[in-house]
């Protein structure tokens, strides 16, 4: 499931690193509970060949930041924890 503030899924999987990773959770969308509108985020990475991972849950209240700021640092937070190099990456990776 992918919602307006989540990553992009066309582009994965996405090799990078070596890594082969895909996306698990994708969760990124506006919610409003007793009129208390809040962006909630849920993103999951996991590395094929490696079985690395990466993830961000958050909620944030309403506030001057946009949200599409926010969602951003937390797709950058995600995706640079794996930046470094794959321990795995001369192994095949199978996505089914």
């Amino acid at each position: 499931m992918s919602d307006k503030y989540g990553l992009n899924r066309s582009i994965f999987p996405l090799e990078f690193n070596g890594h082969k990773l895909i996306v698990v959770n994708n969760i990124g969308r506006e919610t409003s509970e007793d009129d208390d509108p809040r962006l909630f985020l849920n993103i999951l990475v996991y590395c094929a060949r490696c079985e690395d991972e990466s993830s961000f849950r958050a909620r944030f209240p309403p506030t001057d930041i946009s949200y599409g700021f926010l969602s951003s640092v937390a797709k950058l937070y995600v995706l640079g924890n794996i930046s470094h190099q794959c321990e795995n990456d001369n192994q095949k990776a199978y996505i089914i």
